[in-house]
């Protein structure tokens, strides 16, 4: 046997991630079973059908609600669209091939519950009306088209709601490695998922008559008019007839229909959500080689959820309490190099990507700006947020550096975003523009400023409450940014975290080596989330409309501050022997400066509580 024989093959992340997930999966269908099991009992309680046909209806019931799963699984995604506006998200969103998928599960589903309830009511929802007289044919029954009607406007509510409002996407939380199944359950509010199904009937119940009786003529004119000649039926449209007893049952089993799928999502978000951890081990650890099946999985770009698994695995070994977990990390070797070469590879890697996104057209505002504005000089990017008391000479975008380096100096944001031309001056500007006709050469004088004024409209629009759909937002523009702020989030946990261990756990210095590579592009990071918060990519006029929230490229900012922070106090008696450039060696002493103000402020508050404390048992 050769020394190649004798290495464990390597088993892929991927691998072992599908074998836990369709375990996991494995749950959601047993649980969308029994689901089905009560519905199948409810769908018939108006009803009196026979139990003979109960176990078919659950079958079906189960088998169309198992598709609905398979379409959350073929749908789901992890990134933030990255649409600027809730206009563009409901076009892109609503024009793809997701939104197709959605159709056809939820139509079919739909369309198998609406066929048990078809068959219940039979003698109600023929497709005809006989007439009393032979001579005439028998007229389309108003009540079966408006039954089949009712479902498709369902079907496409309940798809809009999925695609729309992105309910494909799962939601992690940064740092959070497992959750239970057991506490999520528990942590469900029923009221709120009530709600939210009784919501969607009462819509699609109240909205389905009117939106019925527009399209009426269309309907029977065009969709039914074959169905006239293959069934031989009276052409004559029938009267509308939709009673109050018909509404409330559609409404009764739209709301029974709605509250299955509603839980069928939940419960696939909670078991898909699961975490890395399998059985209180890392997912890796069923591997014979733990660290290159990890490695396996953050390289792997092509599932991204395979991905994000392996970096949420790698968080939490840098966040384990227990050293061990850490030591291969330390030592083991990969294809002739160290294995944290290849984490610190991967990390800065997907860092700097970000980096790249969120520092893209700071100065290009909008298409807007640059017809209502001259293009100001590219500003220099900063390191901190305006909120930090830090000198504006080692962080920021500061007035005062910018006038050294010939940048112009802006007091405010009015500054930059010139104010919209008013609308009153259109006549006045064509008057002053009639004389550049004569040259072609300056045709470009008379289509700018109008172009100029029509975009001042626009934006006098998007400001209104009828433009809030087309109004761009802040924390829109951040999502578009940072697509994956939670992985985002863990890999500045993962390796800075490690970094901390490092200085009691890491003997051979692989991982403390590398101490100043982290600290520069920490530094990188606050510099270009420090940047896009203190200079919000977007004109005044639209931060003014929107409440002051915070978005995530500020959470990742206060996440970057903090590790950077930690780093540099737990390192401070080696900062001086690292070669670091000006900025973060600044943005290091501040942070030691800062450490040492709080230690003092502490310790000073500690002596007056001692003092209190002393002189209160004198008295007594």
């Amino acid at each position: 046997m050769t020394i190649e024989d004798a290495k464990p093959k390597l088993i892929y992340y991927k691998t072992i991630f599908e074998q836990v997930q369709r375990k996991r999966l494995s749950f959601v269908n047993r649980i969308v079973v029994l689901l089905t099991f009560f519905s199948s009992l409810f769908i018939g309680i108006f009803a009196g059908s026979s139990l003979w046909f109960w176990p078919l209806k659950w079958l079906l019931l189960g088998v169309s609600l198992i598709l609905v799963r398979h379409c959350k699984e073929s749908t789901q995604t992890l990134e933030n669209p990255g649409f600027k506006t809730f206009f563009r998200q409901f076009l892109g969103q609503v024009f793809c091939a997701d939104f197709v998928s959605h159709l056809l599960a939820y139509g079919i589903s739909g369309f198998t519950y609406w066929v048990i309830l078809f068959s219940q009511k039979s003698d109600d929802l023929t497709y005809y009306i006989i007439t009393p007289t032979r001579t005439v044919l028998p007229y389309i029954n108003d009540q079966f088209v408006y039954f089949w009607f009712f479902l498709g406007t369902l079907v496409l509510w309940q798809s809009i709601q999925q695609a729309v409002f992105l309910r494909n996407k799962l939601n992690f939380q940064i740092g959070v490695y497992r959750i239970e199944p057991r506490s999520e359950f528990n942590l469900i509010n029923f009221t709120t998922v009530l709600s939210g199904s009784l919501t969607s009937s009462v819509l699609v119940s109240l909205s389905t008559p009117i939106l019925y009786v527009l399209s009426r003529s269309s309907v029977y004119n065009v969709l039914l008019y074959p169905f006239y000649w293959i069934l031989g039926l009276n052409h004559n449209r029938p009267h509308l007839n939709i009673g109050f007893g018909f509404f409330c049952s559609l409404f009764y089993h739209s709301l029974l229909l709605t509250l299955q799928w509603e839980f069928v999502n939940l419960v696939y978000d909670i078991y898909v959500r699961i975490g890395c951890i399998d059985k209180d081990k890392a997912l890796s650890l069923q591997s014979a080689d733990p660290v290159n099946t990890l490695l396996s999985g953050l390289k792997d770009v092509n599932h991204p959820f395979v991905q994000f698994t392996a970096f949420q695995e790698l968080t939490y070994i840098a966040t384990s309490s227990k050293p061990e977990d850490r030591k291969l990390f330390y030592s083991a070797h990969s294809k002739n190099s160290y294995v944290w070469n290849t984490i610190l590879e991967e990390c800065t890697s997907y860092i700097n990507e970000n980096i790249k996104h969120i520092e893209r057209r700071m100065v290009e505002f909008d298409d807007i700006t640059k017809f209502l504005q001259p293009q100001p000089a590219e500003i220099s990017g900063g390191l901190r947020r305006s909120e930090l008391a830090v000198p504006p000479t080692i962080f920021g975008n500061s007035k005062y550096q910018a006038s050294s380096e010939g940048t112009p100096e802006y007091d405010s944001a009015n500054e930059i975003f010139a104010t919209p031309t008013s609308p009153g001056k259109l006549s006045s500007q064509f008057y002053s523009l009639a004389h550049d006709y004569n040259n072609i050469d300056n045709i470009h004088l008379v289509v700018q400023p109008i172009q100029k004024v029509l975009l001042g409209y626009y934006q006098l629009l998007i400001q209104s409450s009828i433009g809030v759909p087309f109004r761009k937002t802040l924390s829109r523009e951040a999502a578009s940014r940072v697509k994956n702020p939670v992985l985002l989030g863990n890999v500045i946990i993962a390796f800075s975290t490690f970094l901390l261990h490092s200085q009691t756990e890491d003997k051979v210095g692989v991982v403390k080596g590398s101490l100043a590579q982290v600290l520069e592009i920490l530094a990188k990071l606050i510099s270009a989330t420090g940047n896009f918060t203190d200079h919000p990519p977007l004109p005044p006029t639209m931060l003014e409309t929107e409440q002051p929230k915070t978005h995530i490229i500020d959470i990742i900012h206060d996440l970057s501050m903090k590790q950077f922070f930690e780093l540099a106090v737990k390192f401070n008696h080696v900062l001086n022997d690292l070669i670091l450039s000006p900025t973060v060696f600044k943005l290091a002493k501040w942070s030691i400066d800062t450490a040492i103000e709080e230690q003092k402020k502490q310790e000073t508050l500690q002596k007056k509580q001692t003092l209190k404390a002393t002189g209160v048992s004198i008295l007594h």
